[in-house]
């Protein structure tokens, strides 16, 4: 009787673990009189076993996406199918009134699954999906998704301004993008998907008037990465941007500013742009001239920064400023501003604030327009899934009145 109550609670593990951990049928053994039985435990201690899971509520598991609705409070799309999680401003609480005991989930085409990019916008929550190939909208007081475009391919980003919204995909796909009238919700059809901008991939935003585009583009060859401005026309739509050999030497000024020597054509940063850490951008919510970028300048994340983009009055020039240093635990305070491959970012116009999302941190930055700091959220590091697992089956293998009769064996 012991040893099957055993068995049920080491079942009871290895399923809660059965994602990222693995076991081989049992070596014989009888389990019987003197013939103990013998049970190999196998843990797979590579990828996402490294994960560390938020202890605190205010914490994001891995934070991607961010948005802010009218009441300040904070929204984080979550890695691997943790959902989109909301949390109050003032008291750092999480809202259990949201989605499911405060997380949504959703399923298919609105479900919450690699989410790159959100913005709330009159009451809703519009939200793009890589995996999902999707687009799609939370209607907030009731909680449903009440639209959906699908077949964006690996969707990307999303900006909305003027009451239209513009979504992004791969340039790959056959659907690269939708634009779509807010007030009518019906999609603007003469925006033409073979005119998808050149450079677009991960990144661009609307500036406060909606009358220009800017997108992010990485030169893996170069090593530079290079912001682009796209006008938009009458019709709302946008034009296919010409080969960069063409665009700087006839069209100089749709280029926007190069930083360290102020210059047109391109801004540089050094470093590499890797596999989901391509900088988000969001534009000052008045000021057609300012942009905020996040931004990791390689792999090991010590170039974690927040830049603000201030452009001059004919966009062939301008200036930068940034903060951030990189560190997973010190505190954040006014003097310094510590991230850690910081990926989502919103505005909160209502009270003036940014809010990044600071990915392995599993928390939030809130900084002023002006890069001061406010507060932060989160920030517990917690414990990684293989020292879960562990502690887990420690738990049940060292209990003396389960273990009688049992040998175990264990491996990675």
């Amino acid at each position: 009787m012991r040893i099957k109550i055993f068995i049920l609670k080491l079942i009871f593990v290895l399923i809660l673990f059965s994602q990222n951990s693995f076991a081989k049928n049992l070596p014989p053994g009888a389990g019987a009189g003197d013939v103990p039985d013998n049970v190999l435990i196998l843990l797979d201690t590579s990828g996402s076993m490294s994960y560390t899971t938020p202890q605190n509520s205010d914490s994001f598991f891995y934070p991607s996406a961010m948005a802010v609705d009218a009441n300040g409070d904070i929204y984080a799309a979550q890695q691997d199918g943790y959902g989109i999680k909301k949390i109050t401003y003032d008291t750092e609480a999480v809202d259990r009134s949201f989605g499911i005991n405060g997380i949504y989930y959703g399923e298919d085409s609105c479900g919450a699954n690699d989410v790159r990019n959100m913005q709330i916008y009159n009451g809703y929550l519009y939200v793009t999906s890589a995996t999902k190939n999707s687009v799609f909208r939370i209607n907030l007081a009731t909680g449903d998704c009440d639209w959906k475009e699908k077949k964006v391919h690996q969707a990307q980003s999303l900006s909305i301004r003027n009451n239209i919204l513009y979504g992004f995909g791969s340039p790959q796909g056959k659907k690269s993008h939708v634009v779509r009238d807010l007030l009518t919700n019906k999609n603007i059809k003469k925006c033409k998907q073979s005119d998808t901008p050149l450079y677009m991939n991960a990144s661009f935003t609307l500036d406060a008037s909606g009358k220009n585009m800017y997108v992010w583009d990485y030169n893996t060859n170069t090593g530079e990465s290079k912001i682009y401005r796209y006008p938009i026309d009458s019709d709302n739509c946008f034009k296919k941007f010409p080969s960069s050999s063409v665009a700087f030497s006839r069209q100089k000024s749709i280029d926007v500013i190069n930083g360290s020597k102020h210059t047109i054509s391109k801004w540089k940063v050094s470093g590499t742009a890797i596999d989901r850490q391509i900088p988000r951008m969001e534009a000052h919510p008045t000021n057609d001239d300012i942009l905020y970028i996040t931004y990791s300048a390689d792999s090991s994340n010590t170039g974690s920064r927040i830049f603000k983009l201030t452009m001059n009055s004919t966009r062939d020039g301008g200036t930068y400023e940034h903060v951030g240093e990189y560190s997973i635990s010190q505190q954040s305070n006014a003097g310094k501003i510590f991230l850690a491959q910081p990926r989502g970012i919103t505005i909160d116009n209502v009270n003036n604030r940014l809010i990044v999302g600071n990915y392995f941190r599993h928390g939030t930055t809130i900084l002023d327009y002006n890069l001061g700091f406010i507060k932060e959220t989160g920030g517990s590091t917690g414990t990684t899934r293989l020292e879960g697992a562990v502690d887990a089956i420690k738990a049940v293998v060292t209990d003396s009145s389960l273990t009688a009769g049992v040998n175990f064996g264990f491996g990675t």
